[in-house]
């Protein structure tokens, strides 16, 4: 997964790796590097579609928070890229 900015033009400032969970579908990610701000949460297949959160971004925090995202539970909250 990558950590983007919310705005123009979208640069990577963080990513992380994960093994996804394949009883909860669930994954934990550790973003260390980005500062606090608004970003867009994209996740990065080799054999998927790149999916973007929702428009506008999230606000994530640095530091020791744990932050939770569902792409699924929400038409509004996932943007396929083409």
């Amino acid at each position: 997964m990558y950590l983007r900015d919310a705005t123009v033009p979208f640069a990577i400032r963080d990513s992380a790796k994960t093994v996804i969970d394949s009883n909860s579908f669930t994954g934990l990610l550790t973003f260390s590097n980005a500062p606090s701000g608004s970003y867009y949460l994209v996740v990065k297949h080799f054999s998927s579609v790149e999916t973007w959160s929702k428009s506008g971004g999230e606000t994530l925090t640095s530091g020791y928070s744990t932050s939770s995202y569902d792409f699924t539970n929400s038409i509004g909250k996932a943007f396929v890229t083409t």
